[in-house]
């Protein structure tokens, strides 16, 4: 080799480790953060960021750096995305703030357009209930080694909430994982009462982890749904036309279950709790 030649390719080399050529970034260098879920902890979960790729740990904690978007999935199945915080929520992957008044609540819950980003949330947050290990949203979702099991596993979260437990990809991850307790009567009343659900009502096996999901949900991020709505049924106790007994009824708007009755005992506009 020339002379001039061993003496260049050094100094280039020393060149482009003092410019940081050989890949790192700022990005890169920044301390590493950890986030976690709100209504958590997350176990399993897998994450990927520019810097960073990995599941969820015990603490159902990711990792993260300043400013970096997280990408959520189980498997092939992707969740969304957020920038990393301390603290995030899956309303968070859709820029969605959780709806507390029943009105907006309820026309929601009621959409007969597409399928929206509440639907989603709701189908991401049924998901973690039917995937959880101990079958108890109160303590968190562990999803042990599911996120190898979910590879090949098309998860369609663009759908009605009432409908995504019961779709055809949905039965066919059930089917193959031997998850069959879905359709079990008997584990379904146990787990309504278990949520504090009195009884099944108007839920079925495919509403039922909805319901579930909505409360857990809500209940780890300390909300609630006013109950500003309510029902009134007139009564005319006299027989002779005219009401003269109204009672009211406000229900939850999650559970549909009764909160709070009144009744105007005599028509007089004074309404007393029964």
């Amino acid at each position: 080799m020339h002379p001039i030649t061993k003496i260049i390719i050094p100094s280039l080399a020393l060149l482009l480790t003092a410019c940081g050529g050989g890949g790192s970034s700022s990005t890169n260098s920044a301390p590493t953060l950890k986030g976690s879920f709100k209504n958590g902890p997350i176990v399993g979960l897998h994450y990927k960021t520019a810097s960073s790729e990995g599941v969820s740990n015990a603490l159902g904690e990711f990792e993260y750096k300043a400013g970096e978007t997280v990408t959520f999935s189980l498997g092939g199945n992707i969740l969304g995305s957020t920038k990393g915080a301390n603290q995030i929520t899956v309303f968070d992957f859709f820029k969605l703030t959780p709806p507390t008044q029943q009105m907006d609540f309820n026309k929601l819950m009621n959409n007969s357009g597409l399928p929206s980003t509440f639907d989603r949330v709701i189908n991401i947050s049924s998901l973690f209930v039917v995937l959880d290990k101990d079958r108890n949203a109160e303590n968190g979702f562990d999803f042990g080694s599911l996120d190898s099991t979910l590879a090949k596993t098309n998860l369609n979260f663009k759908s009605y909430y009432e409908a995504f437990i019961s779709s055809r990809s949905m039965k066919k991850f059930v089917a193959r994982n031997n998850i069959t307790r879905i359709s079990n009567q008997t584990l379904i009343e146990e787990n309504l009462r278990f949520y504090g659900i009195p009884s099944l009502r108007s839920f079925n096996s495919d509403t039922k982890f909805y319901v579930i999901a909505l409360k857990q949900l809500y209940k780890k991020l300390n909300l609630t749904v006013d109950a500003s709505l309510s029902s009134k049924n007139n009564y005319d106790t006299h027989n002779d036309g005219s009401i003269q007994r109204i009672d009211i009824i406000k229900r939850n708007a999650i559970t549909g279950d009764i909160e709070t009755t009144g009744r105007d005992a005599d028509n007089d506009g004074i309404v007393n709790n029964l």
